[in-house]
């Protein structure tokens, strides 16, 4: 036991130890009551990569070092799972990877407690900690996505985006798709204004019409002027 503790406070442990106590810590809060645990991902993988200009238009870089860093980020985040289930869920058991990797790692390999030894050891304990969190968060991948499947499915569409399907949307015709955790949702669009739309292209669901099962779209903004306009009652 002493022998355990020595290894959870030595300097060159510390900072996973710390990192492992501030998880555990969470997890104590939850169970307590204390804090909210909520079932839906965190983080949506699929806005990695968007960037907001001052003209109001959300795009994608596309090219250059830009696109290659967003792109690894991205697939990153895929590869581990993020947007798949809760991030806390993920984080914790990086954590707890971090932490023994660190632990076993400096106990039979740095038994001087050199921080550059630490150091170098990093990069491999990084690599195990991806692997084992990908290996131990698959089988809550497959749970959370059927837990979120109706949820989803369901899920209100307004404010969220579509990709286009037909070759244009007018104010008489079109469809575009929505993207869930299971099947994506094809629903009937219209044009909001003067906006043209070609296949593939992104839009903002801004309205639903109910009673008809149609949606309206706009150019994807950064301001909600069209939604207030389309609120507005007319006189």
């Amino acid at each position: 036991m002493l022998e355990f503790l020595y290894e959870v406070l030595r300097p060159v442990n510390l900072p996973f130890t710390a990192l492992m106590g501030m998880v555990t810590v969470y997890w104590i809060l939850v169970g307590l009551g204390a804090m909210d645990f909520h079932s839906e991902p965190a983080l949506d993988v699929g806005d990695v990569g968007h960037d907001v200009h001052v003209d109001g238009h959300a795009e994608v870089h596309h090219g250059g070092e830009v696109s290659h860093d967003v792109g690894s980020v991205k697939a990153i985040l895929q590869f581990l799972h993020f947007g798949d289930m809760p991030s806390m869920i993920i984080v914790s058991v990086m954590a707890l990877s971090f932490w023994t990797c660190s632990m076993l790692g400096n106990h039979y390999f740095n038994s001087d407690g050199s921080f550059l030894l630490t150091a170098l050891l990093f990069l491999p304990n990084l690599v195990i900690t991806g692997l084992v969190t990908k290996v131990a968060t698959m089988p809550l991948k497959k749970l959370f996505k059927e837990l979120n499947r109706d949820v989803e499915e369901y899920k209100p569409v307004v404010g969220r985006t579509c990709t286009i399907l037909t070759s244009e949307v007018t104010d008489r015709f079109g469809q575009a798709q929505v993207d869930t955790s299971g099947a994506p949702i094809v629903i009937h669009v219209r044009t909001y204004g003067e906006a043209t739309f070609s296949k593939g292209e992104s839009a903002l669901i801004i309205k639903e019409d109910k009673e008809n099962n149609i949606f309206t779209v706009a150019k994807l903004t950064t301001t909600t002027e069209q939604q207030q306009q389309l609120q507005e009652p007319h006189l």
